[in-house]
């Protein structure tokens, strides 16, 4: 109960002003109809599946198209809340506004912080992320030989410098 409550506050508080007082999405003033700041959170398939998801989603934040269509506002990650905070959200949003689903825990919060922390702290892992990143340019400069070599879209070229360095 308190953890429906504490949920219930954090909503009204904060979520309700992307995602409405019913769930179904803030409506945009002089938008299209039907067009609303964030998607709707009733009747979301994705709320009700896995509680991970929302958890993910509470402290991850979501940027960029949800289910093909794009949304004016990003949320924000709300990892700065307590577990304790983020899974009273949780489980308001999850059984709420015809939403039928489990009640998500601190621990489970806890869990998939400290999943999500474990692999932003792994070097291994930043290295991967960067690697990715430059996988498209990636410049090289061999001193050895004193040549240049760049790589983009899976293409090279070499180049010697050219007079003295």
């Amino acid at each position: 109960q308190a953890l429906m409550e504490n949920g219930t506050g954090t909503y009204t508080s904060v979520c309700f002003s992307c995602h409405g007082d019913d769930g179904r999405g803030m409506p945009i003033a002089d938008g299209a109809p039907g067009t609303t700041m964030a998607p709707p959170l009733a009747g979301s398939p994705r709320v009700q599946a896995h509680r991970d998801y929302v958890i993910k989603a509470l402290l991850n934040g979501v940027t960029g198209p949800v289910d093909g269509k794009t949304y004016t506002q990003i949320m924000i990650p709300m990892n700065g809340f307590t577990d304790e905070a983020l899974a009273g959200i949780a489980s308001y949003v999850r059984n709420s506004f015809g939403n039928s689903a489990g009640y998500v825990t601190a621990a489970d919060v806890a869990r998939v912080r400290a999943a999500r922390d474990v692999g932003r702290g792994d070097k291994r892992h930043q290295f991967r992320v960067v690697r990715a990143a430059l996988a498209k340019v990636a410049v090289e400069v061999n001193r050895t030989h004193g040549r240049i070599i760049l790589t983009a879209n899976g293409r090279q070229w070499m180049r010697a410098p050219s007079g003295p360095s």
